[in-house]
């Protein structure tokens, strides 16, 4: 089994950063850092260590057998990642002036594409890369679920509509 590696992704312009925000992307965590600061300085080696650990739970994840339902859609959960970016770098200027960040370290976590509000507390500079894990994959869990949950919401009006349409239709029949 290979050894997981940083899954830290350093954006360069919001071009990129569209790419990377797709649908699909799943748990997407992007930190506006600056060179200067350091609290961004302190923070980075945590965010290289979270990412590696959760690159390793992804992979142990998949190979594990799903034991419920749950653990069935954490098995497909596409993998929480880490962006960073750099401030200072001309070619992130548009982005910055785009999303405009408050201070430094700022973060903002994405699900399938959408920013979510009020997850700036997943990483601070006293933040050990351990409890930047079980944020993030316990912000992943509550996502997966609320998702579930909503398809089988949907899954149950669609058949109680299809069910009310069939009564209707037997009834012009009579």
């Amino acid at each position: 089994v290979p050894t997981p590696t940083s899954r830290v992704v350093p954006l360069l312009g919001t071009e990129q950063l569209r790419r990377l925000l797709q649908p699909s992307s799943g748990l997407v965590l992007l930190v506006f850092r600056a060179r200067w600061c350091t609290r961004c300085l302190v923070l980075e080696p945590q965010l290289h260590t979270a990412s590696v650990r959760l690159a390793a739970t992804a992979a142990s994840v998949s190979v594990s057998a799903a034991a419920s339902a749950a653990a069935a859609a954490s098995a497909q959960a596409p993998p929480v990642t880490i962006a960073t970016v750099d401030i200072d770098d001309e070619r992130n200027q548009g982005l910055v002036r785009e999303i405009a960040p408050l201070g430094f370290p700022s973060t903002i976590a994405y699900w399938r594409g959408s920013p979510l509000a009020g997850t700036a507390e997943l990483t601070s500079e006293s933040l050990r890369s351990d409890e930047i894990v079980a944020g993030l994959l316990s912000l992943q869990r509550q996502l997966l679920a609320r998702d579930w949950q909503r398809r089988v919401r949907a899954a149950g009006a669609g058949a109680t509509t299809g069910g009310t349409a069939t009564a209707q239709q037997a009834r012009q029949r009579r």
